[in-house]
Order: C-alpha cells, then sequence, then structure tokens
C-alpha cells in the first residue's frame, strides 16, 4: 500500500468536516469552519483538537489494514521458522576415522557439528586403546559451542551447539603431549559427524604396561647386511626422534628398525634379527609407521619417525 502524506489526511478530513457539516446552521456550528481555515482565519482550539484528532483517526484507519497484515505475516513467519528449527535433520550424517601423527601436524582437525544434534569425538592410540585427556579442553568460543568432558571417559569430548553458523577452536591436551592438538568446529553445510574417532600414532603412556613387548622368535637373511653394518647403497635413513640409539631405514618397501629397547609397536615384523656385537636388534616391517613404541628398561617410550 502507497504511504499516505499528513497533508494529503488533513486535506481528507477536512473535505470529510465539509461534508459532514453541511451549510445548515445547526451542522456547522457542531464542527470547524472549513472555509475559515482555507482562507486562512485563525483557529480556535477546539476546532484544532477535532482536526486533529480527525487526522490521527484517518492515519490509523489508512494503515490498519497493512498492521494487520503485517503482524499476521510476522507471526506465521515466526512460527514457521520455529516448526523448522524443531523439525530440521541434517542432511548428511556420519560416522568417521581419522589417523593423526602429531609429529606431523597438530591440527586445526575439522569436526562438522549441527545444532540441536550431539557430536562425540573420541582418542584412541594405535592400538585402538583409549588415550586419555588431561585437563579440560579448551574452548574459544563459549557462547556458540558447550564442551562435556569427564574424568570418567577421559578419551571422549562431547559438543554441543549453542550458536549456528558460527566456527571455533578447541584444543585438548592427550595424555604424555606437552603440546596441544587443536579442532575446527564448523556447522552450516548440512553434515554434521555424529563420531569422529581420532586414532593417534603411538601409544597411550598409560597402556604401555599392558602390552607386552615383541620377542625375536623370527630369524632372515634380509637384515644381514644391517646388522653387519653394511648397509645397502638405496638404504634411506630416516629420523627418530624421542630417544637416540634406535636408528630406523626404508629399503626396497621395507621399513627396518633397529634398537636397544623391546618392541612393544608395531607389533608385526616379518624378519628380526639380533646383533652379535651389540645389543642392538634389527627388526623389518612391510610398511613404515609413524611412530614405534619400546621398552627401554622399566620405561616405555614412543619414539617418531621421520
Amino acid at each position: 500500500m502507497k504511504k499516505i502524506s499528513f497533508a494529503v489526511l488533513v486535506l481528507i478530513v477536512l473535505c470529510t468536516c465539509s461534508l459532514s457539516f453541511g451549510n445548515d446552521g445547526a451542522s456547522q456550528d457542531s464542527g470547524p469552519n472549513v472555509e475559515a481555515i482555507a482562507s486562512g482565519a485563525t483557529v480556535s482550539p477546539q476546532e484544532q483538537a477535532i482536526i486533529n484528532q480527525r487526522v490521527l483517526e484517518s492515519f490509523l484507519q489508512a494503515y490498519k489494514d497493512d498492521i494487520e497484515i503485517n503482524a499476521l505475516t510476522d507471526a506465521l513467519s515466526d512460527k514457521a521458522l520455529k516448526e523448522q528449527a524443531e523439525r530440521q535433520t541434517p542432511t548428511e550424517q556420519r560416522n568417521r576415522e581419522e589417523v593423526i601423527d602429531p609429529n606431523k601436524s597438530r591440527g586445526p582437525f575439522s569436526v562438522w557439528v549441527y545444532p540441536n544434534h550431539l557430536t562425540i569425538i573420541a582418542f584412541l592410540d594405535s592400538y585402538g586403546e583409549p588415550w586419555p585427556l588431561t585437563a579440560q579442553p579448551i574452548n574459544s568460543n563459549t557462547n556458540a559451542y558447550k564442551l562435556n568432558w569427564s574424568a570418567s571417559a577421559p578419551h571422549i569430548v562431547q559438543v554441543s551447539v549453542l550458536q549456528p553458523y558460527i566456527t571455533t577452536t578447541i584444543g585438548v591436551m592427550l595424555e604424555g603431549h606437552t603440546l596441544p592438538l587443536t579442532f575446527s568446529l564448523r556447522n552450516g553445510n548440512g553434515i554434521q559427524d555424529v563420531a569422529v574417532t581420532y586414532r593417534v600414532t603411538g601409544v597411550a603412556p598409560s597402556n604401555l604396561g599392558a602390552i607386552e613387548a615383541v620377542e625375536p622368535p623370527l630369524q632372515s637373511p634380509i637384515l644381514q647386511q644391517f646388522v653387519r653394518r653394511d648397509y645397502p647403497e638405496k638404504a634411506r635413513m630416516l629420523s627418530v626422534t624421542g630417544q637416540t640409539g634406535s636408528m630406523a631405514w626404508e629399503y626396497e618397501n621395507v621399513f627396518v628398525f633397529a634398537t636397544k629397547g623391546g618392541l612393544i609397536y608395531p607389533s608385526d615384523p616379518f624378519a628380526i634379527e639380533s646383533a652379535p656385537d651389540s645389543d642392538l636388534v634389527y627388526y623389518a616391517f612391510k610398511d613404515t609407521p609413524d611412530a614405534v613404541a619400546i621398552q627401554f628398561g622399566s620405561r616405555p617410550l614412543t619414539l617418531g619417525i621421520r
């Protein structure tokens, strides 16, 4: 509806007044003198009050339909949005697993969440055992997301969305780590990670004592060159972080690892050789791991491989 100016409304009211009161004397006494007003004559306070009242009534009547329609539209819109939010479900829900190597990257790793739906993040070690967190996860936006973490299940974080269409970063501290892993919580594309399991390379320190070291029952000539320190020309030496004395190579799609400690992880070497002139034991694997766990004296150690 087109807007009606105040001047037009005044003119309408004045014309209405003229029609209402006519030319007979009785009616003229009961309303404003339109001819006098039009000629610029002074309007009495009583006449001005009547004009103002009728202008206001005309103004309200002119916009009454629009006001009622807009109010009804707003009410229906609010109701529709509320119902839509209540029945809203993600277009895709998924359970997924991802491997994390803290020696290569500490994040941020993306997790897709969804309003009114709970997302569970779990942390396991390479053996599939829980890798606990040592502290409450850090949440950079407590207004948009709520994190639940309990010492009774320290490897699990529950995520709830408080405000949609906001991305935030959280940080978790794993047992045995001095730096946090970071995760980017995202929502708005219709995808929900119902549960995300992160397998962290290595062995959680609290699980090392329960894992028996690998005994060397296997013998194979494949490691003889390494045992004799006559290393093949094509052998590429790798970096071992976390403890000196252990060595690692890649040679013709074989991973060779030498250590003085008992091997805990990986637990599937296809060949083992002991050096006759030292305490080193050589292990051969089909795949190169991201980390190796050994029992070094009374201490379990996790070593990074690069």
